[in-house]
């Protein structure tokens, strides 16, 4: 399998419950119960059998090279998550969340060390 090269529009075939396995891995149903799910474990977690589950994103985003810098920040996630380029646009996209809508990059470094004391 090459990623981004799938054999057909249908794109690969099923490794196990043929025919209608890949039609419920990401459908117009599930992808934004699959959003909601991710959100949740960043926000509030998720509990279950009196656990909860929560991303710690702060804690992560400290093991990365250099997360004061939001170009370099965005870089490394995407190098970390994702096996294929994405475009100019994906990464705008992000850098404008990251910075709120400001256009200066220093936005994020001075909110990034206000809230992370060194």
């Amino acid at each position: 399998m090459d990623a981004g090269d799938p054999p057909n529009v249908a794109g690969w075939p099923a490794y196990y419950q043929e025919p209608a396995y890949h039609e419920m891995w990401i459908n117009s149903d599930s992808l934004p119960k699959r959003n909601y799910f991710t959100d949740r474990m960043a926000t509030n977690g998720y509990t279950a059998y009196g656990a909860t589950l929560l991303f710690d994103t702060v804690a992560y985003t400290e093991t990365l090279t250099n997360p004061s810098d939001p170009v370099l920040l965005i870089d490394e996630v995407l190098s970390l998550h994702y096996s294929i380029d994405v475009s100019v646009n994906v990464r705008n996209y992000l850098m404008d969340i990251l910075l709120s809508g400001q256009a200066s990059y220093s936005y994020w470094t001075n909110a990034w060390n206000d809230y992370i004391p060194r």
